[in-house]
């Protein structure tokens, strides 16, 4: 994929994702034992992460319709600015209070950062085959750089230190690099397009737009039949994502025994991997196509987290970790660019709310049983059952996404994805 080909405001959404890349590496890692150096237990930690899940759910559908009325790009902004606040009140907050504040800031953040951030990307875009190159390419950059922080967050500690925790001073570091981001995109990505408004009369009702404009009147309209599908296929990925990843470095810690460094390099083998399966995408679905893709995703998917349930040696997981993880950045990147992209623009606000939502209420309640399978040293139930909604997401998807799927990706392949 060539830079130089892509839109000034995919180019520059892509080079800014380096540092939301290496602040959240830097976060994703430390957080956790952070916390567990602080003195709370698993369970604790598990439910701080589910609070953060709920609050997502929360705020996601205003979210969407703040970012209708006001625009993506300051909404977007505004998520990155909380996020690093909330990095800082993790850092310097030692009460429980605190860490549930700092919780909340970062959630209500994140979910400004996720209800925004494809929409804006493909309204730079020119074509759907941009849609899905430039998403993949921002998802490879974003991997890629993630994995830096995470090497750096395995060395950083020992150097800058801290006073509560040998980790409070590059939770610092982490909170500088996104609002580094959020300054970014706030000068450099260019101004929004914003959609034009929908047709009124008899055209308008088949649109099933969630928020129309009529004259200086707005009235609300049930979403359609696609956008509650594809949050059931959402659903079924959150909870699998939830039942392994908030937790995973506190899962590969007791289960193998590593310290921080070990568990660094782990998690940035894993982040380079990701890296390579989202660069590898889009070549993967011109060459075999949409189904084959999905086919083979899904049961890479399925057999690796399952085998991971298993005990076995450090080398094994490792190996297979990595697996499961490129498969799953693969998923995850499928679902989320195919399903906006087939939407029409006025759906798309209402369905990255309703997606988060959706996806909250099942990752909420995904990563508190984690919390409560960890602390009874269960270290590999929550593969079982990351499994289990990975099989019941396959299912789910042939059933019901597929075929709502196939007219629009069947276009793009044709080389008939350009926007009218």
């Amino acid at each position: 994929m060539d830079m130089l080909h892509f839109s000034k405001g995919v180019r520059w959404f892509v080079l800014t994702e380096t540092m939301l890349g290496i602040a959240i590496g830097l976060y994703s890692l430390l957080l956790n034992l952070h916390l567990l150096d602080l003195g709370l237990s698993e369970d604790q930690i598990g439910t701080i992460s589910s609070f953060g899940s709920i609050v997502m759910g929360v705020v996601a559908i205003p979210c969407g319709m703040l970012a209708g009325r006001f625009g993506r790009k300051r909404l977007l902004v505004l998520g990155l600015a909380l996020m690093a606040c909330g990095y800082a009140v993790f850092a310097a907050g030692e009460e429980l209070g605190l860490l549930i504040l700092a919780q909340f800031l970062q959630a209500v953040g994140l979910t400004m950062l996720v209800t925004t951030e494809i929409q804006l990307l493909y309204s730079y875009s020119k074509s759907r085959k941009e849609e899905t190159q430039g998403f993949s390419l921002l998802f490879a950059i974003f991997t890629l750089f993630m994995g830096v922080g995470t090497l750096a967050g395995g060395y950083l500690p020992g150097w800058i230190g801290g006073f509560s925790t040998g980790y409070q001073g590059t939770l610092f570091v982490a909170a500088g690099f996104m609002m580094a981001g959020a300054m970014c995109r706030w000068f450099l990505l260019p101004k929004e397009s914003l959609p034009p408004k929908p047709l009124e009369g008899k055209g308008a009702g088949k649109r099933h737009a969630a928020f129309i404009r009529d004259g200086n009147k707005r009235r609300w309209r049930l979403p359609g039949k696609a956008v509650w599908i594809f949050c059931g296929m959402n659903l079924l990925i959150g909870i699998a994502a939830a039942f392994t990843e908030p937790l995973l470095n506190v899962i590969v810690k007791f289960r193998l025994g590593w310290g921080a460094e070990s568990i660094s390099l782990l998690l940035t083998l894993n982040g380079f991997g990701q890296f390579l399966s989202s660069f590898l995408l889009p070549p993967l679905l011109d060459r075999l196509g949409f189904r084959m893709t999905y086919r083979l995703v899904f049961a890479a998917n399925l057999i690796t987290t399952l085998v991971l349930a298993a005990a076995m040696p450090a080398g094994m997981f490792s190996i297979l970790l990595l697996a499961k993880g490129g498969a799953f950045i693969m998923l995850t990147n499928m679902v989320q660019t195919h399903s906006m992209s087939v939407l029409p623009e006025q759906e798309r606000n209402v369905y990255a709310g309703l997606r988060h939502v959706i996806r909250s209420m099942g990752g909420s309640a995904a990563i508190y049983l984690t919390g409560v399978l960890l602390s009874g040293r269960h270290y590999g139930l929550p593969f079982l059952f990351a499994g289990l909604a990975v099989g019941a997401g396959c299912v789910y998807y042939e059933k019901w996404v597929k075929p709502l799927l196939a007219a629009g990706l069947d276009d793009a392949e044709k080389g008939q994805g350009a926007r009218p």
